[in-house]
């Protein structure tokens, strides 16, 4: 009989983000902050766990379509106006 795999969701996605912020240390952490910041507003405004857990994969990948180090740059830049 075979035995299913089973992956813990929110390990995978942190691995993820570990895995984009390697592509540079300039942004390292960067998703990771936006999620704690996220986690802590959704806290405070008390939505559901279930919304809770959706915003803090959401704020884990927010990057995810930004390539290459100029363009994950440049999303740093808040003053780039084309964003």
């Amino acid at each position: 009989m075979k035995r299913g795999i089973s992956v813990n969701f929110g390990n995978l996605l942190l691995s993820l983000s570990d895995a984009i912020d390697f592509s540079n240390h300039t942004i390292a952490k960067h998703q990771q902050r936006v999620a704690f910041i996220s986690w802590e507003i959704g806290m405070h405004l008390r939505v559901s766990h279930h919304i809770l857990k959706r915003l803090f994969a959401a704020s884990l990948l927010h990057d995810i379509g930004a390539f290459s180090i100029e363009e994950k740059m440049a999303i740093q830049n808040f003053e780039n106006i084309n964003i």
